[in-house]
């Protein structure tokens, strides 16, 4: 095993773990949601540390995961006012262009961590969008202030 791949595994903190010499499964905590999420990042097939790691989420690509907030308005808005001009998808540190031989395990999970953590606050205000479409008997300004909360 490569010893940098074990010194970021490390650094990745207790919940991190080897699965074989090619991948890391760590338990990530979402602490603004109270939710976990089982990431793995695998670094077979990709030349670590000159390329990305691929990273899953479950069953899913992360960046499948967060590439879908590019399909609907509410989740653009939500992106907006969250990371400003910054794209998630275009500026993420897994993109070839953007990765270098110096970019760690732990940038990479900080960036899993805030775009799991979006994609939550996009269910959460799509919800609210669904229960106003319902409720008409509320005024669009009661969801209004709910959406700017999430």
């Amino acid at each position: 095993m490569n010893r940098r791949w074990r010194f970021e595994v490390a650094s990745l903190g207790p919940w991190a773990v080897h699965d074989g010499d090619q991948a890391a499964i760590m338990l990530l905590y979402i602490p603004n949601h109270r939710k976990n999420a089982v990431v793995r990042f695998d670094r077979a097939d990709t030349s670590f540390p000159f390329k990305p790691v691929k990273v899953t989420v479950g069953d899913d690509r992360f960046q499948d995961l967060v590439a879908s907030l590019h399909s609907n308005p509410i989740a653009v808005k939500l992106a907006q006012e969250v990371m400003g001009s910054e794209c998630i998808v275009c500026d993420s540190v897994l993109c070839r262009g953007k990765w270098h031989a110096r970019t760690r395990l732990t940038e990479v999970r900080d960036e899993v961590l805030r775009g799991l953590s979006l994609k939550l606050r996009y269910a959460d205000r799509l919800l609210v969008w669904m229960l106003s479409e319902r409720l008409r008997q509320l005024p669009k300004e009661v969801f209004g202030i709910v959406e700017t909360f999430l």
